[in-house]
């Protein structure tokens, strides 16, 4: 079950496009999540601006368009290193 494995986490990793999973709540999901919530698609199954308005720090791993240099570059600006953006 998606929600019972995503549950009190702060990151997914999605590794499939089974239907169970890319078609789940991801609403409910993320309020399940302990923020900052990471999302490595690992697919390209899900739809980088809608995971962003749910909250997630998406990155679509071998995506290419401006959708996911967006998604990427607000994830890496999120993470600090002594004091720099990494």
């Amino acid at each position: 079950d998606p929600l019972e494995a995503t549950e009190g986490t702060q990151a997914v990793v999605l590794m499939t496009e089974w239907a169970q999973i890319v078609e789940t709540n991801w609403t409910e999901i993320a309020q399940h999540m302990f923020p900052p919530r990471y999302l490595f698609d690992g697919r390209n199954a899900l739809e980088p601006a809608t995971m962003g308005r749910l909250g997630f720090e998406y990155r679509g791993v071998g995506r290419a368009g401006v959708a996911n240099r967006h998604a990427n570059t607000r994830f890496l600006s999120t993470r600090q290193l002594n004091g720099r953006t990494a």
